[in-house]
């Protein structure tokens, strides 16, 4: 019994530093993708950053693709369960679409690094780990359903959110941007969902809060 006990211990120990390696990896990754982007080699600087070994790091990943794409995922999803709280407290589909552009643009503002590594990292950052586009087809399938936007292609709403959030992402990587321009962001991505002018004018110059990350995050503390 005590030695099952034993084995048990050091199973858990073995798996929770894995963990705590696998994530000492994705926040160095993280850093060096958002400052350098993805034409640098970059796997002997996240070893030597992270000061780990070689053969750790391939014990966890096979190639600098897949580490991206791992970290893309993560931070996909840390952006996603930043604000999704906050949005599904709504139950018009047009506020919780404005909802999510608003708390991740404020959310990239707070972090710049999110907005560099997503710009560097273009769609394909954007879209690993599907939890951005997941969140935001629930909310384009409600509006379709009752009636608020008339796009026929679910595809293409997506699209039409998550184009100019990116676009955004690389404007206040160059200058700050105003609550006014964030609000007429919102408002042209409604209208080009369907939704009336003045309707769209009022749902963007709603409150919604301040996004809430995990203290967790990868991009927490950097």
């Amino acid at each position: 019994m005590q030695q099952s006990t034993c084995i048990d211990h050091r199973t858990r120990v073995g798996a929770d530093r894995r963990l705590r390696t696998r994530r000492k990896l994705l926040q160095t990754a993280f850093q060096l993708f958002a400052e350098q982007g993805l034409d640098v080699p970059i796997i002997d600087l996240v070893i030597r950053q992270a000061g780990l070994s070689r053969g750790t790091f391939y014990n966890h990943f096979r190639c600098e693709r897949e580490l991206f794409l791992a970290v893309a995922a993560e931070v996909s999803n840390e952006i996603v369960s930043s604000v999704d709280s906050q949005v599904l407290l709504h139950d018009n589909a047009a506020v919780r679409v404005a909802c999510g552009v608003t708390l991740c643009v404020q959310l990239a503002q707070r972090y710049p690094l999110v907005a560099a590594f997503l710009v560097k990292g273009g769609a394909q950052a954007v879209f690993a780990g599907g939890g951005a586009t997941n969140a935001i087809a629930r909310d384009v399938q409600m509006g379709l359903k009752a009636g608020l936007f008339t796009l026929s292609d679910p595809a293409l709403a997506i699209d039409l959110v998550l184009g100019p959030v990116l676009c955004t992402f690389g404007s206040l990587l160059q200058r700050p941007l105003s609550d006014a321009y964030v609000a007429e962001l919102v408002g042209a991505i409604l209208r080009s969902l369907g939704i009336g002018s003045e309707e769209a004018a009022r749902v963007a110059a709603l409150s919604f809060g301040q996004p809430q990350p995990h203290e967790d995050a990868l991009f927490i503390g950097h």
